[in-house]
């Protein structure tokens, strides 16, 4: 099992490698990347190696594999306020456990991005329309053994920047496009309080808002960090927590 354990982590670490690499201001849908959770960000966002809770679909899906139960959580938050009121940040995110098949968990990821107003050669505006980006992700995450679960995510995104081409183009600035996660979490037999997660996230073919010569990579992240719970009682908790991003374009 051990053997098997670090065969995957191995391939995890040669498929990031291998991936092609990309300027970062030429990936597309950023928004990807934002990191939900109130109790991860208040933690660094460090949390791969922990995912204990229902925002393991996004940080690690493997974090599914040792939850049971249900949990339903929420979030907004005003995006970059000081540029609009009209930008704004959701995150929904579900988890249910069946017994003996593994626990699944579903999530909506959308970003507003406000108002945009179509000018031609003059600055008055001649039309309008509003922004937005937003992705649907269904995950599972099962146990391979006591110590050991994998998992599994798919995602479809939509990006609806605008509903026109810029100048001359042929299309507009609508996509659609499809990303896998695959990651794992690993509990230590010889020291229990240990755990070390990966999360290869947002693989994927380019999205296509023109034609296929002007593609854009997606966000392909690699995410791996541990968590140490030095103090786990009924009445304090104390995790020491670290993780390592790479992005791949």
């Amino acid at each position: 099992m051990k053997s098997l354990f670090k065969s995957l982590v191995l391939v995890m670490l040669v498929l990031a490698a291998s991936a092609p690499v990309f300027a970062v201001s030429e990936s597309a849908v950023l928004f990807l990347l934002i990191s939900p959770g109130a109790r991860a960000s208040g933690m660094g966002e460090a949390f791969v190696g922990l995912a204990d809770d229902a925002t393991a679909v996004f940080w690690n899906p493997a974090g599914l594999a040792f939850q049971t139960g249900r949990e339903l959580t929420l979030m907004h938050a005003n995006w970059l306020p000081q540029f609009g009121t009209d930008l704004f940040y959701e995150f929904a995110a579900y988890r249910h456990h069946v017994e003996g098949v593994g626990t699944f968990g579903a999530n909506i990821t959308y970003l507003n991005l406000g108002k945009q107003y179509q000018t031609l050669d003059t600055p008055d505006p001649v039309g309008e329309f509003t922004s937005y980006e937003f992705g649907i992700s269904a995950t599972y995450g099962t146990l391979l053994s006591e110590n050991w679960g994998v998992g599994l995510g798919l995602r479809f995104i939509r990006s609806a920047l605008s509903p026109m081409g810029a100048g001359s183009e042929v299309g507009d600035g609508k996509a659609d496009a499809f990303a896998f996660d695959a990651s794992t979490l690993y509990r230590f037999p010889f020291a229990p309080k240990l755990s070390l997660g990966i999360n290869l996230s947002n693989m994927g073919p380019k999205i296509t808002y023109i034609d296929a010569s002007q593609a854009d990579p997606l966000p392909t992240n690699l995410k791996l960090g541990f968590a140490y719970k030095l103090v786990n009682n009924k009445y304090n908790k104390l995790t020491f927590v670290a993780d390592m991003n790479k992005l791949m374009v």
